[in-house]
């Protein structure tokens, strides 16, 4: 029996150009970004749909911007956060 693994590539979210949000943004799947964030983004993948094609772990024309995250902010209070290495780069 073979089992059939159908991927998603399909964005959950989708932050549109010239659009600003300040803060965090939480997503549990994929992402597209084409605006920009002050603050943190916190995903399972970014997508980007150009041209026909799908780009996965791709920001086209997007930008996160961590430091114009204003210090009164506290951040989102998740239970549970896990992290790990997405990459070793040497």
């Amino acid at each position: 029996m073979s089992e059939s693994i159908e991927n998603n590539y399909k964005p959950q979210i989708i932050i549109e150009e010239n659009a600003i949000v300040v803060g965090e943004v939480y997503c549990d799947k994929n992402l597209e970004l084409k605006g920009t964030v002050k603050g943190m983004v916190t995903t399972d993948a970014f997508i980007a749909l150009q041209s026909g094609s799908v780009y996965i772990n791709h920001i086209y024309n997007g930008s996160v911007i961590e430091p114009q995250l204003p210090s009164q902010y506290c951040g989102l209070q998740l239970e549970t956060t896990q992290t790990k290495v997405a990459k070793w780069l040497y």
